[in-house]
């Protein structure tokens, strides 16, 4: 095991702030390398509390933070009163929480792009108030590539129909089994037993795009990126870019962001301090 000392925590609460950014599944390497072209500030890394974003929700914002509104991409964080591991409900915890992942829904791409997000501040914003704006890029699906991959659409149904907790056990399991099997021979067999693909990364590596995956993450984060830097030529204050987690491209043969982690790729994230 590595003896590097660990990033400092996500400093959310000791850091003043009038809005925080929260790209979803955002590697702190990734980030390093392009946010450059795209934004100003000073650039840390820090650690998350959580390796899925139901875990960091819980684990950062226990409290009632009525100073705060929640613009939201992530079919998770609701206004529908939905808990979270049958125990958190988003929406007693923050002034307000403004669904986009459900009104800003791009059919065609099956998640919420960046545009809409910014369209949704401006049209909620108030005096007074600071603002977590929750952008679903870089997570899949890759907006490049259309909704090959998405996971967000199986989200949004579960919270409409009320069935939040489908997937507990899945996370429950998810370290343990993809520590324990390679993620490419699994997918391989499956495909010669023609067996339909039960995983993003999965379906991804079916039609072709595995291989140059690093590619399409980085240009995911790059459409990101440049829809924040459009918002943040619009708005005044205290910003700062972060992250609810990371995500695992393979590494260690784990893929996508299973909960309970403490893989380095899935906990450390961002922290880009903007002033204006």
């Amino acid at each position: 095991m590595s003896d590097r000392p660990k990033p400092e925590i996500q400093p959310i609460h000791s850091v003043d702030w009038d809005y925080l950014i929260v790209l979803d599944a955002c590697r702190f390497d990734f980030f390093q390398e392009v946010y450059e072209d795209y934004l100003d500030g000073e650039l840390i890394k820090v650690r998350s509390r959580g390796s899925k974003t139901g875990e960091w929700l819980v684990n950062t914002f226990p409290g009632c933070y009525k100073d705060i509104k929640y613009i939201s991409g992530n079919p998770s964080i609701n206004s529908l009163g939905h808990k979270i591991k049958n125990r958190y409900d988003p929406n007693e915890h923050f002034e307000e929480i403004v669904d986009v992942w459900d009104f800003g829904w791009d059919k065609n791409l099956e998640t919420v792009p960046p545009r809409q997000m910014n369209l949704a501040y401006f049209s909620n914003k108030k005096e007074n108030y600071k603002f977590i704006l929750h952008y679903i890029q870089p997570h899949l699906p890759f907006l490049h590539l259309g909704p090959i991959g998405g996971t967000f659409k199986t989200g949004k149904k579960r919270v409409k129909s009320g069935n939040v907790d489908k997937n507990v056990l899945k996370d429950k399991l998810g370290v343990l089994l993809e520590k324990i099997f390679d993620k490419k021979a699994i997918w391989s067999f499956k495909r010669v037993l023609d067996i339909e693909p039960t995983t993003p990364y999965e379906e991804i590596f079916r039609k072709g795009y595995l291989e140059d995956i690093l590619k399409h993450y980085k240009i995911n984060l790059q459409k990101v990126l440049n829809s924040v830097s459009n918002l943040i030529g619009e708005i005044n204050g205290k910003i700062v870019i972060t992250a609810d987690h990371g995500e695992a491209l393979g590494e260690n043969g784990i893929w996508e962001h299973p909960s309970g982690s403490e893989l380095d790729v899935l906990r450390d994230i961002p922290w880009l301090e903007i002033n204006k």
